[in-house]
Order: structure tokens, then C-alpha cells, then sequence
């Protein structure tokens, strides 16, 4: 299995495959793309070449940077290609200074994030009816920068 990245500042083709089959055809979400894409960063893992997994991350006003719209194609889940992804991202906010990484993970996924070191903040809140909570990392602590 060769597993590669693409990054970009632009949504990808690929990332927004996978991102309509998953947020939209998948789980329902009506409001998938946003402004927020134009700003951020766009990043897809490819597996023997197919796109697989996808993310964005972009720097938030407060100089965390936040982590979304990550999505595994359902052929590719349980392979840990999402904690890759997210490996590669935390492994870009720490290059360009960085030091905390947060998220609003659908609640179904917080103990994927809470094993890869990430801890709920605040109460529970919707986005689209599904419920979410917040959650944070202090990337600088234990990042590789070997991928």
C-alpha cells in the first residue's frame, strides 16, 4: 500500500468527492461547503493512488489553528488513514509555529479523537441537528515531523 499527500491552499477535486460522499450522500449535511474553504488549508491522502481521506485545517483569529472536514471513504476506514491525516496536519501547524490544534468533532467521533490526544471542551452543541463538541491539542508536545 503507497500511501501519499497532496496539500493546497484551494478545495481539491478529490476532497470534494470524498467530502460530498460523505457529509452529504452519507450523513445528510446540506451546508458542506462554506467560506471557510477559501482561507484554509486542503489536504488529501491517497492510497495506490485513489483519493481516500481528506481534511482542511486553516489558523483561527485566536492563533490556534482548527482542524474540519475530515472524511475517510467507507472502503478505507479502519486503516488509521485518518490519523495519518491528522498526523500530517499537526505536523504543519507545528512548522509554521503553531501550538494548539482544535476541533468540532461530531460526538460518534470523540473517541478516535480522544486517542490520538485530543480533549473535549464545553458542552455538547448541533451543527445540522448532529451533535458536536469542541476539542483541543497541544500539537507541539509530541509531534514527529518524520512523515
Amino acid at each position: 500500500m503507497v500511501i501519499t499527500l497532496k496539500e493546497s491552499t484551494r478545495v481539491l477535486l478529490d476532497e470534494k468527492a470524498i467530502r460530498t460522499n460523505v457529509f452529504i450522500n452519507e450523513q445528510g449535511f446540506q451546508n458542506e461547503f462554506d467560506d471557510i474553504d477559501a482561507t484554509s488549508f486542503h489536504m488529501v491522502l491517497y492510497v495506490d493512488g485513489v483519493a481516500a481521506c481528506c481534511c482542511r485545517y486553516f489558523a483561527s483569529d485566536s492563533g490556534a489553528y482548527i482542524l474540519g472536514r475530515l472524511a475517510t471513504l467507507p472502503l478505507y476506514r479502519g486503516q488509521g488513514l485518518a490519523r495519518r491525516i491528522v498526523q500530517a496536519v499537526e505536523e504543519r501547524v507545528v512548522q509554521a509555529g503553531g501550538i494548539t490544534l482544535r476541533l468540532h468533532a461530531q460526538v460518534q467521533a470523540r473517541p478516535f479523537y480522544e486517542s490520538i490526544g485530543y480533549v473535549p471542551q464545553g458542552a455538547i452543541d448541533f451543527d445540522e441537528g448532529v451533535p458536536h463538541v469542541w476539542m483541543k491539542k497541544d500539537v507541539s508536545k509530541d509531534v514527529s515531523l518524520d512523515m
